[in-house]
This record gives structure tokens, sequence and C-alpha cells, in this order.
């Protein structure tokens, strides 16, 4: 048995991963929870957070398996961890590389789906991976999430604090597993924004995607009953002694986002009158890091006749606000996502009020927005909408900030009283 050639970078790989001082030690929950929803969610018998040592696959959370070790030769890990791409083995009988080792001969797995769990300096010390005893294929959306899962795992592992203390039992929840579930939260409900938005677009009857309604629509209901399952996390995670939110904000006014638009809720009679063309004349900046998210709030907004310029992240939103006030073209409104790289949401917010924006930030999270109110009131935001956003919430929250502000333009102004 020959094994998976070594990265080339092997020694500093190998060295990486031990000093996270992961190695070796006791199961913690927050990592078992992320295995757990992950068996649930793809529907395996197993799952795992494998870390590839020098000479050993050393598995820190698994469902399905009660080995914490094995040799790294015989294991399909350590290929993994060759490339930044998901390894799929649809059948590991058909496939040279994985057909003899023991997983396969002695306990019968067939398939085999794994991304590199990657540290912030780009070592893959090790691979979060599903495996079933029947051969299977993997969605290119599936894997994705697979990918998001490994991607936490990565953060997950660089942010931990060793327990001093055992685990504690079974429906406790201590700081860690409030912390993991958080991130998991985050980075499930963010890609649940785009295939729910796009589901719903492509179910829409004036949309011209011939035969793709019905598997529209059974992404659409199977991305709900995740999205319920999270939130379920989430509403668990909550610290309950958080403070309610001040009744005056600095100024004597009520607080900003105590005005949050909740998903669903029904719109006044004088902001449904202005459908057509709704957002018609205003121009709104957009700061999302993930291009997905970025097209579909694109769309909703277009759709709803508004100019949008969109950034990738807080350094640029910053830069076209001050580009926008050297041209003389003010914003409108700003949408901010939160957590993005680099400068987040929080820093622009700051740094747009500093420079002397008057105009709304609605702030976007994939986080519970009642749990990012504070920071968003003190960064200087004025209304949080939770992920995943229907474009009904959106702009319906637009329109009820741009109005109250003042900004908006004459022409739009004129659409609103008609």
């Amino acid at each position: 048995m020959h094994g998976a050639p070594m990265p080339p970078n092997e020694q500093e790989r190998v060295g990486a991963l031990r000093r996270l001082n992961i190695l070796d030690t006791p199961h913690e929950g927050a990592y078992d929870t992320l295995t757990k929803l992950a068996a649930h969610v793809f529907h395996v018998p197993y799952a795992a957070m494998i870390l590839v040592d020098a000479e050993r696959e050393w598995l820190k959370a698994s469902v399905g398996s009660d080995v914490r070790e094995s040799p790294r030769e015989s294991g399909f890990c350590a290929y993994t961890i060759l490339s930044g791409d998901t390894l799929v083995v649809p059948d590991a009988l058909n496939d040279d590389r994985f057909r003899h080792i023991p997983q396969v001969v002695d306990r019968g797995i067939r398939f085999y789906a794994g991304s590199p769990i990657v540290t912030s300096d780009g070592r893959r010390i090790g691979s979060f991976c599903l495996k079933d005893t029947s051969p299977r294929d993997l969605s290119p959306a599936d894997g994705e999430i697979l990918n998001d899962l490994a991607q936490t795992a990565g953060r997950m592992i660089e942010r931990r604090q060793p327990p001093e203390h055992p685990a504690p039992p079974p429906g406790t929840s201590d700081p860690t597993t409030r912390t993991a579930i958080a991130t998991m939260c985050h980075d499930l409900r963010s890609h649940l924004t785009s295939i729910l938005g796009f589901a719903r677009i492509l179910s829409d009857p004036a949309t011209d995607a011939e035969g793709k309604s019905s598997a529209a629509e059974v992404v659409s209901r199977n991305a709900e009953r995740m999205l319920e399952q999270v939130s379920t996390l989430q509403n668990s995670n909550r610290r309950v002694d958080r403070p309610e939110p001040a009744a005056t904000a600095p100024d004597g006014s009520s607080p900003r986002l105590g005005d949050r638009i909740e998903p669903r809720e029904p719109a006044p009679a004088a902001m449904r009158s202005w459908c057509g063309s709704e957002l018609r004349g205003s121009r709104i900046l957009l700061a999302e890091d993930a291009p997905e998210n970025q097209r579909l709030l694109t769309l909703f907004l277009a759709k709803s006749a508004a100019t949008v310029v969109t950034v990738s992240d807080g350094r640029e939103a910053v830069n076209a606000l001050r580009e926008s006030t050297r041209s003389g073209d003010p914003f409108d409104l700003v949408l901010m996502d939160l957590q993005m790289p680099g400068m987040d949401g929080f820093g622009a917010a700051r740094e747009m009020r500093r420079l002397g924006l008057s105009s709304p930030i609605i702030a976007l999270t994939a986080y519970d927005a009642c749990d990012e109110l504070d920071r968003c009131l003190a960064a200087g935001c004025d209304a949080c909408l939770s992920k995943p956003i229907s474009r009904t919430s959106l702009v319906e929250a637009c329109q009820s900030w741009i109005s109250r502000s003042g900004t908006q333009r004459s022409s739009c102004a004129v659409s609103h009283g008609q």
C-alpha cells in the first residue's frame, strides 16, 4: 500500500498543525456538533473532521465511528490535502487509489467527499469529510456547503481555546460550543441566501426558465428545512442575559435599530402603493463579499428600478463613498454586509460616518440581527436585516429608510406621491 504523495510543503504543513496544539485532545462539543449537523444535512452515516499528521490521520470529531486515528497511507484525507479543491470519490471500488484500503475492504466504504481544512496562512491541515457505504455523487451546491463546513472547521481550530475543564454533560452549553454554533450558523445562512433567492427567481412565472420551476421549488423547500435547523441552533445559542436595547438613542430619539423590518412583515399601505417604480431614482451602494449574494441582491434592487454600485469589502465601500462625494453623485442608502474580509462592515460604517455620510446604512448579517443590534448602532448603522433576505423585506427596508431620511432625489419623491 503506497498511499498519497507528500505535499511539497509537508514539513511546514505538519509544523503548522502541531503548533495549533489540537492533536490528541479530548472530544469537544463544538466540533462534535459540526459533524453531527453534516451527517444530518447530507444524510450520510459517517462525517468527520480529520487532521493529517506526519504518519497518521487523527479524528478530532466524527459521527459513525469510534476510531480516533488510522495510518495516513490507508486513508482518503491524505489525498484531499494535495489541492484546494473538494475531493469526491463516487465509488471507491472503481478507484485504484482506494479499492484496497481497509476502510473499503473491511468497512464497506464506497463514497467519500472531503474538503480541505485550511489555516489562515494557507496550510492544508486536514479534511472535513463525508462517507457512505453506497456509491453516490456530490452536487455542486452540496460541494459548496461541504467547503463552507471545512472553512468553519478551520476558523474554529485557529480560534480554539483549550478547555480548562472536561466537556460539560450533554444538553449543557459551554462557551466554545456557543461560539462554534454561531460561526456555523453564519456560514450556512450566507450560503442559503443564494440558494433561496435564486430558487425563488427561477420559480417566478415571469422568469424565462422553462422546466426549471419544479426543480427550484424542491431546492427552496429543502433549503427552508436547513434554515429551520440552523435557526433552532442559533436560538439555543443566543445569550439569555443579553440586555434589552436602550429605550432611547444618545440623541434622545428612538433607537434606529428598533425600527428593524422583520422578514415577511406586511408592508404599510403607503409603501405598497409605491410598487412598480419602488426604488426608481435611488442610488444604492451595496457592500457584499460573496459573489452570489452580491448578484442576488443586485437583481432584487435592479428589479425595483434602483441604481446599484457594488463593492466587495469595507475598504472598497469607503473609497466608493469618497468617489461619490467628489463626483457630486451621492448615495441615497448603503447596504453593508457586516462579515467581510479586511475592513468589515462595522469598521466601514464607522469610517463613513466619520467622513460625514448622512444617508441611512442598513446592515446585512448572517447572524441573528438581534444579537448584532448594539454593535450596529454603535458603528452608525440605522437598521439590520438577517440573511436570507427576501426581495420584499429588502425593498421595504430600503423604501422606508430612504423615505424617512429625506435623501431621496426629487424624481423618486414624485414616484412616492403617486
